[in-house]
């Protein structure tokens, strides 16, 4: 009882921080308000942290002692959704329900929103077994509100209307919708980081990296900014200045699948490969021989021009999946069972790893472009020089300071 009123203090100093923050906030930004967790907040799709403000994150261990003289640990349910059913109880009490004013306002917002809204939810919700969805409502507010919302859709090309009253919604809508409001939600992100820096770059030139896109290229360039994208969910963001011109949002995926690289170093971003390895494929080809059954004795036989060491490093990797997903079995006298399918379950053992840290950050140089093209730099081949600047046949197209560096350099 004791800890529950506690942990109930705890949330309503956190609450009534966040008031405390609102009047500077309503100054500058305006829109649908979300509480993200006890120490972030969502105005107008921007998220906004609270300085002062240290709550506690899923899974972190409170450094008290309950009645057993253990540590206290908050559920992830209610750090999840508890403390933010709390919160709304809160304003409840303060501020009394919201009027009917607000819900219509806010509901009139939503119709041009170009994201996933409450309207986009009761339409799916309401398609027929024709695969149909009508636009009148009993109440005449919903009405103007799903004729609205339907006209929308049709300028973005994701609703036709048949005949008058009844709309077709294109399959896949909440999933678009959402990808939609995640890319405005991230240029939104990149411009007030560019913006915070005193970093000049038009719009246009912002690029989201899509480590999933076979034609998906490294990049090359400094780093600007790196930053939080999802706390529940441990993601994070980097976002480089290429030296193509373009500025890049790269989802680095979990914290610590990432070192930190200081602001203005440059850095090699290369999105992570989900193909088999070489290893992979020997192991395949010896067990395909072997009745699926893989030890270092047959890859030797397999193979005479391997040695032990190497066969070593193919029981290792098999080791390594089998402990990550199961996908091989190993019998009590060390033989491997490699199943027909052994390159796709590699291939979905590197997928898990690629949505846990979808790209390879290598850092270049510590060095930002100022230093490295100072006047008063020592002379030699430096990291801008003998890895920045490409050859004059395959120059892009240049802009900010990638063309600095290269008349710095001498190739501009």
């Amino acid at each position: 009882m004791f800890q529950s009123v506690r942990l109930s203090a705890v949330i309503g100093i956190v609450f009534f921080a966040c008031l405390s923050f609102w009047p500077a906030l309503d100054e500058e930004h305006s829109g649908p308000a979300k509480l993200i967790d006890a120490d972030t907040i969502e105005v107008g799709g921007e998220r906004h942290r609270l300085y002062g403000v240290d709550a506690v994150e899923i899974g972190q261990r409170c450094r008290r002692r309950d009645e057993r003289g253990k540590d206290l640990i908050i559920a992830r349910d209610y750090i999840t959704t508890g403390m933010r059913e709390r919160a709304a109880e809160i304003v409840s009490l303060d501020f009394g329900p919201r009027s009917d004013v607000e819900i219509e306002n806010r509901l009139r917002r939503e119709v041009e929103q170009e994201r996933l809204t409450g309207i986009d939810h009761r339409l799916i919700r309401d398609i027929d077994d024709t695969g149909l969805v009508a636009a009148t409502d009993r109440d005449a507010f919903q009405q103007s509100l799903r004729v609205g919302r339907l006209r929308k859709l049709k300028r973005l090309v994701l609703a036709d209307e048949l005949r008058p009253g009844q709309w077709r919604l294109e399959e896949g809508l909440e999933d678009t919708l959402r990808r939609m409001g995640e890319r405005s939600d991230i240029i939104k992100t990149m411009h007030r980081e560019m913006v915070g820096r005193s970093i000049a770059r038009s719009p246009g030139d912002y690029t989201i990296l899509d480590p999933g896109d076979p034609t998906a290229k490294p990049v090359i360039g400094r780093v600007v900014a790196r930053g939080l994208s999802d706390e529940l969910k441990d993601r994070h963001y980097l976002i480089v200045d290429g030296m193509d011109g373009r500025t890049h949002y790269v989802d680095i995926g979990r914290g610590e699948a990432t070192e930190p690289k200081p602001d203005g170093s440059i850095v090699r971003v290369t999105p992570k490969t989900i193909e088999p390895r070489r290893v992979d494929r020997t192991v395949a080809e010896v067990a395909a021989a072997n009745d699926g059954r893989y030890t270092i004795d047959l890859h030797l036989k397999h193979d005479p021009r391997a040695t032990e060491a190497y066969a070593e490093t193919h029981v290792r990797r098999l080791e390594v999946i089998r402990r990550a997903t199961g996908g091989v079995a190993r019998a009590p006298n060390g033989t491997w069972i490699i199943a027909p399918d052994h390159l796709d379950r590699v291939v979905e053992y590197e997928r898990r790893l690629a949505r846990a840290a979808p790209v390879i950050v290598e850092k270049l140089s510590h060095l930002t472009l100022d230093r490295q093209v100072a006047p008063t730099a020592p002379p030699g081949s430096t990291t801008s020089s003998s890895r920045i600047i490409p050859s004059p046949a395959a120059t892009p197209v240049s802009a900010g300071r990638c063309a600095r560096l290269r008349r710095a350099a001498g190739n501009g």
